[in-house]
């Protein structure tokens, strides 16, 4: 049985995964705009955060929040 953590970040990836297919991105697209290579990204839609720097989590969350912002301002 996995434990919780794992749970949690595997979740935490789908819901990556989720918001950048709603808003029609490519994980080539989003890996560049947040600096981090293809296969980090991959990682982190799979829930595997090792080696992934908070830097890069917070540009992911500051990239979908403008999208967000600019899609209600069209």
């Amino acid at each position: 049985m996995e434990d919780r953590s794992r749970i949690l970040l595997r979740a935490i990836g789908n819901t990556i995964r989720k918001i950048r297919e709603k808003r029609n991105m490519t994980q080539e697209y989003v890996a560049e705009q947040v600096g981090m290579t293809i296969e980090e990204f991959e990682k982190l839609e799979s829930g595997n955060i090792k080696g992934i720097t908070r830097e890069e989590l917070d540009n992911f969350i500051n990239m979908i929040n403008a999208d967000r912002v600019e899609a209600e301002h069209i």
